[in-house]
This record gives structure tokens, sequence and C-alpha cells, in this order.
């Protein structure tokens, strides 16, 4: 995080960085790159259910192991 911005406007502009996402692919690159940043995370990740089927539709992962993946 910018050390001159307030943690909260550098989480809204991220924020608005993955809502102005046009793709999955997009999105995945957009959080890879800004999550750790932002949130000053080492290991993170996120799963997009598909409300209606229940199925994964898009995951993101950093520093996160498969089996942690697949058990989780």
């Amino acid at each position: 995080m910018a050390p001159d911005l307030n943690p909260t406007v550098e989480i809204v502009r991220f924020v608005g960085r993955l809502s102005a996402a046009a793709s999955f692919e997009q999105l995945h690159h957009t959080f890879l790159a800004g999550f750790a940043r932002v949130f000053g995370a080492r290991m993170f990740g996120y799963d997009l259910v598909d409300p209606r089927t229940g199925r994964p539709r898009c995951a993101a992962t950093a520093n996160v192991s498969d089996a942690f993946v697949a058990r989780y």
C-alpha cells in the first residue's frame, strides 16, 4: 500500500478495479496483482461459485499449496 494513501481509499480503489474486470481472466490477474499489496497478506485466494449450479467458475490463489486448496 502506498504510504501516503489512507488504507480505506486504497481498498476502495482495489475493489473498483476488481469490479471493472471485463472477464474472469482480468479479474484473476487484477486480484493476484493487488491483493497482497493492499491487504499485506502473504497467502490468499478466492473461489467464485455459480449460484445456480454451485460449481466453481473462477479461482485464484497465491502461495497456497494445491493440497490446501483441494481440502478447503
